[in-house]
């Protein structure tokens, strides 16, 4: 008997052994499975709103996923006159490219390649008024973009096939220099501006997320494409803070000290809250009330208030209800990037 409850003990030991090691291999997984890019605009439900900026870093060294193909291009690239730059790890997305110039027709060329989509090419022209000309046999993002920025795809074409379009059809008119210093500049700049002017506009458009929904497989339900843009929203919101807080450092003329104080309590209100983000902030800062009705009516009050007025004025209207020793502190009026005034949170509310 004894040797049999001794067997049965070590056995239940070693199945909590499997389950334990089954639980880490499934985290491991976890911890170790790719991300998914944020190259490119949003082209699933699950997939992340673009980088609003990028940045070019050199790398001596790229290993391709299809190396005979990227081989053949570079090949095909250097047979009808284009130069090697480099190759770029696109900081901030898992996207590298590969960058080549032509001195005499002024074309950039691209050989990307990024986690999710694979590989593809695309050529640019950029011109002295201002314009930008790129086709690429990539697949299409789908997305509006400004009218002086022509973006044209002939998804799965050679490269060959795309370079011959390419100069038939590129405008002919003063183009700039293709020269290799300028590259990183300006990709930088051309995906600055464009980011821009989708933020401008809010992210993509509603019929923009419902053809990508519908190419995609997905029902374009309201709540689908509401969805997209509380995702832009937010992102927006969170890039226009940014910005703002470097506008607040300038601008506020802080010691290291201060800032260092300041720093986790500055409260950002702009007309491009969403109502439930107004509410949070208020909300959030009501954690010194004890009475759970009491906290209740607080937080009505905010979403009435939410509901009736626009972000600064409603913030304004709920910061000078609070007790004096409770209320946000203004400290100053930022007009860009967007126009927004800066509140420091009370030490007592932590």
């Amino acid at each position: 008997m004894q040797n049999f409850l001794m067997f049965m003990g070590v056995a239940f030991l070693a199945l909590i052994g499997i389950v334990l090691l089954a639980i880490l291999w499934a985290l491991w997984k976890l911890r170790h499975a790719p991300e998914p890019s944020g190259v490119g605009v949003k082209t699933t439900l699950d997939a992340d709103v673009p980088p609003f900026r990028v940045a070019l870093r050199p790398v001596k060294h790229h290993t391709w996923e299809e190396e005979s193909e990227v081989a053949l291009s570079a090949a095909y690239l250097r047979s009808v006159g284009f130069v090697e730059i480099g190759n770029f790890d696109i900081h901030d997305t898992e996207s590298y490219v590969s960058a080549w110039r032509h001195p005499r027709e002024r074309i950039y060329a691209c050989l990307f390649e990024d986690f999710e989509r694979g590989e593809w090419a695309e050529l640019r022209t950029y011109y002295k008024d201002g314009s930008v000309v790129t086709y690429s046999n990539g697949q299409d993002d789908l997305v509006d973009r400004p009218n002086d920025k022509c973006y044209r795809f002939l998804t799965g074409a050679s490269l060959e096939k795309l370079y011959k379009e390419f100069l038939k059809n590129r405008p002919n008119k003063k183009s700039r220099d293709a020269a290799a210093e300028g590259f990183a500049r300006r990709f930088e700049s051309y995906w600055a501006e464009e980011m821009d002017w989708r933020i401008a506009h809010g992210g993509p458009s509603v019929e923009n997320l419902r053809n990508i929904c519908e190419r995609n497989g997905m029902e374009a339900t309201t709540e689908a494409i509401e969805s997209m843009q509380d995702d832009w929203r937010v992102a927006i919101n969170e890039f226009h803070e940014q910005q703002l807080q470097m506008k607040f450092l300038e601008q506020a003329d802080l010691s290291a000290t201060a800032w260092e104080n300041l720093r986790d309590r500055l409260v950002f209100i702009h007309e491009g809250l969403g109502r439930d983000e107004l509410v949070e902030i208020y909300a959030d800062s009501l954690n010194w009330i004890e009475d759970e009705d009491d906290f209740q009516i607080q937080f009505e009050k905010a979403e009435e208030m939410a509901d009736s007025k626009k972000p600064r004025e409603a913030f304004r209207l709920l910061n000078e209800s609070l007790p004096a020793q409770r209320r946000f502190e203004w400290k100053l009026r930022i007009d860009q990037p967007i126009v927004a005034d800066i509140y420091v949170e009370p030490e007592n509310n932590g």
